[in-house]
C-alpha cells in the first residue's frame, strides 16, 4: 500500500497568499481533488493525507475536511490551529463536528513563520500541544532548519506528544553544501553513535 502522507490542495482566491511569490508562477492555478485523483492515477498511491496549506485560519479546515468527505482518496486531514489559543480544545471539537471531521488526523501551525526563537518554549504553546495530544492527535512541526534544535528539545520535553517533522526541517537545498551544513549544524554527530 502506498500512502502520500503530505500534500496540499488550493484554489485561486482561497487565501493562499504565498502563491503570489513570482517563483511560484508555475503552480499558481487551482489544484483540487480532481487534479489530485488524476495526478495519482496509475502511481500505486491508494490513500493520501491532505495538509493545511498555509492560510493559517480555521475556515480552511472546513474546506479541507469537505474535500475529504467527498474524495475517498483522502484518508486524513491535518488542519491548522494555533497551539497557543486558549480555545484550542473547542477548535478541535469543532473540526470533528464538521462534515468529514472523522478524517481529522493531525494539527499543524506555521511555526516556520515565528521569529521568536523561544516560541516552542512558551508555556501556552506547550499547553496547547498537550491539548492536541489529549485529543489523540499528533502535531506537525513545520519548522526552519534554525528551529530544529528547539523542536528536538520540545519533543524531548513532551514525550507524550506525537510529532511529525514536515519537509525534513526545511534544509536550504538551493544553497547546496552550505545549506545542508546549516541544516545539520544543530546535531553534533549524525548519525547518532550506536550503543
Amino acid at each position: 500500500m502506498i500512502v502520500d502522507a503530505h500534500h496540499h490542495l488550493w484554489g485561486a482566491g482561497q487565501g493562499y497568499a504565498w502563491l503570489d511569490a513570482p517563483a511560484l508562477a508555475p503552480i499558481r492555478r487551482a489544484f483540487g481533488p480532481g487534479d489530485l485523483e488524476a495526478a495519482v492515477e496509475g502511481s500505486g498511491v491508494i490513500r493520501t493525507v491532505l495538509v493545511e496549506g498555509g492560510r493559517c485560519d480555521t475556515a480552511e479546515a472546513q474546506l479541507l475536511l469537505g474535500y475529504a468527505k467527498r474524495c475517498p482518496l483522502i484518508a486524513g486531514v491535518v488542519a491548522w490551529a494555533d497551539p497557543a489559543d486558549p480555545a484550542l480544545a473547542d477548535t478541535i471539537a469543532g473540526y470533528r463536528a464538521l462534515p468529514g471531521g472523522d478524517r481529522l488526523v493531525g494539527i499543524r501551525s506555521q511555526v516556520q513563520a515565528e521569529r521568536d526563537a523561544g516560541y516552542l518554549d512558551r508555556a501556552e504553546v506547550r499547553r496547547g500541544l498537550r491539548t492536541i495530544a489529549a485529543a489523540g492527535l499528533p502535531f506537525d512541526l513545520v519548522v526552519r532548519a534554525d528551529q530544529l534544535a528547539a523542536a528536538a528539545r520540545l519533543a524531548g520535553d513532551l514525550p507524550d506528544v506525537r510529532f511529525v517533522l514536515d519537509h525534513l526541517g526545511k534544509p536550504s537545498i538551493g544553497d547546496g553544501a552550505a545549506g545542508f551544513a546549516r541544516w545539520r549544524a544543530p546535531w553534533p554527530r549524525w548519525p547518532p553513535a550506536r550503543t
